[in-house]
Parts: structure tokens; sequence; C-alpha cells
């Protein structure tokens, strides 16, 4: 079905919030050595969220009562969720949508990244807020900064955060727990909730990529992503444009296959890191010998055969 939307929308250029917030969900997660996907309405209702322990939504502002009632029973049965700013705003037909039991409630909303601040008038204007679409990789954009010391999952090093475009104001969440808060205000910019055996994870701003991937590698360490093999970069973090998949592999399926490539313009230096001993490495591409630390070039595709301990 589609929904019609004013002529000057259609007219405009910019990518909208969804696609805006879509790329940089997918770009922060697409790092993280496990394949991602996408699922609909119609998968969900086929039953696809089996499939997955940790569920993304990118400013999905319109949903259906049906599939929101699948992601929640997802939830309940130990999923993982994020969600980010803008989603289950509204129903199909373009209605408010009351936010979901347990969820924190919205006290106000502000703007990080406009290089003047927005007046009360234009904050309360839904035509506004929509029409704000950043690019979330503008370095040029003033930012939000945001502190996660509170979040015990995320390392050390990747606890500051990065957000830019419309800000939520969080009220009361009696059964939430604070894992970030914006540095200027202390203010809640994270939030998780619990719901039956699973957890839910509310973003007051939308994240830089980085960011995302930082928050995303947290919560897939919390929901038990099965990751036997690590690439790690030159800081002893996830690489950064450095895209991978690892399966089993051989006839017993006791070895391991690992595909990566890099997308950045400049050399990583790699390191891989596993659950079990690696005991050998061979590149199947050049046909020899391969090691546990290596240098890729850019656009380059290694694909390595590791051999590991029972």
């Amino acid at each position: 079905a589609f929904m019609q939307i004013p002529p000057e929308r259609a007219r405009d250029h910019r990518d909208a919030p969804l696609i805006v917030e879509l790329r940089n969900v997918y770009h922060g997660a697409m790092f993280l050595d496990t394949p991602i996907g996408f699922v609909s309405e119609r998968s969900i209702a086929a039953g696809a969220l089996q499939r997955y322990r940790v569920v993304l939504v990118p400013a999905i502002t319109h949903i259906d009562d049906t599939t929101l009632q699948a992601l929640m029973a997802f939830v309940s049965r130990g999923g993982r969720m994020i969600i980010t700013p803008r989603s289950f705003a509204r129903d199909p037909y373009h209605r408010p949508r009351q936010r979901p039991e347990g969820f924190p409630q919205v006290s106000g909303l502000g703007f990080a990244g406009l290089l003047k601040n927005p007046t009360d008038a234009q904050l309360a204007d839904p035509g506004f807020i929509e029409r704000q679409a950043l690019s979330p990789g503008d370095p040029r954009i003033p930012e939000a900064r945001i502190d996660a010391n509170e979040w015990d999952a995320l390392r050390f090093a990747a606890r500051d955060l990065a957000g830019v475009g419309v800000r939520l104001r969080f009220g009361a969440t009696p059964n939430g727990q604070v894992l970030g808060r914006f540095r200027d205000d202390r203010s809640p910019a994270i939030i998780r909730t619990r719901h039956g055996a699973g957890a839910i994870y509310h973003c007051a701003i939308p994240l830089r990529p980085r960011s995302y991937a930082r928050v995303a590698e947290a919560v897939f360490g919390e929901a038990g992503v099965n990751r036997p093999v690590r690439l790690l970069g030159a800081d002893g973090e996830p690489a950064w444009g450095v895209e991978s998949w690892v399966c089993a592999f051989g006839d017993d399926r006791r070895d391991l296959l690992v595909a990566a490539v890099n997308l950045r313009a400049a050399p990583v230096q790699l390191a891989l890191s596993g659950e079990r001993t690696i005991l050998g490495v061979h590149d199947l591409i050049a046909n020899q010998p391969g090691a546990t630390r290596f240098t890729l070039k850019p656009l380059e595709t290694r694909l390595l055969r590791l051999k590991v301990a029972d």
C-alpha cells in the first residue's frame, strides 16, 4: 500500500529521515563480524524473527498493531531490540500512536545538529522536524556527546558516543536503567527496559554510525550472538570499515571459513581473535599459508580457512 505524501515532500530530493537513519544503523552494524539482514512486516508475520537474537529499528515511524505485537513478543521471549527516535510514532494511517507500555515517556523534544537552535514553535511543528534530514557522516554538523560510563557491556574506550538530530527528553521510567547520559545536562540518552526475558534499548537521539557500532557491539554481547572469530584493528577494537563473515567449513565442519573485505580507502592492519585457539591459517585465494595478523589493502578481499582447537 502507498501512503499519499504532500507534493512538496515528493519534490524534495533530500533523503527522508527513515533513509538517513537506515543507512546510519546499517553502516554501524555491518562491521561487527556477524551477518545482518532485513525483515519486513510480511516476513515478521511469517515468523522471521525466530532466526535472530537482535532487531534494530531505524526510525520506523509507521507500524501496524500486528507487527508491533510481534516485535514485543520477540523481546518477551528473550530477544533484544534497539530503537531509535521517531520509531513507532504512528499507525499506517498516520494517526499518532501511544507509546507501548513500559517505554520511556517523552516529556519534550530538542535538536542537535542545527547551527541555530529551533524555536519552540518550530519544535511543535511535525513538518519542521520531519524536514530535518541530516547527513550522519558530515563532520561539520554539531554533535551531542554521550557518556555511557554506566554501561558495563561497553568497552572502556568505546563509552564516548555521539548523536545528531531530533533529541527526545525522556521522562521517568520506573523499570528502566540509564546506560548513557548527555554530557551537557546529564539527562538520559540511552535507557534499557526489561520486557519478559528480553530487553529494549531506547536511544534518545540518532547516533553516528561508529556510535551505533559500539552500541550494537554491546547488545550483541549481552544477547549471546555467536561470533567465533573476531577481526580486530590495531587498537584492539572491532575493525571499522572491514566487513567479515564466519562459518563452519570442511567435510566434518570442524574448520572455520573467514571472509573479509576492506571497504576503506586506506590499508587496515588486522588480527584474528578466536573463541578457540587458532592452530593454523590458510589463504584460499592465494593458496598459501596465512597468518593471524595481516594487512588488507583498500577493497582487498581475504578468504581464510582456520584450523581451531577442539
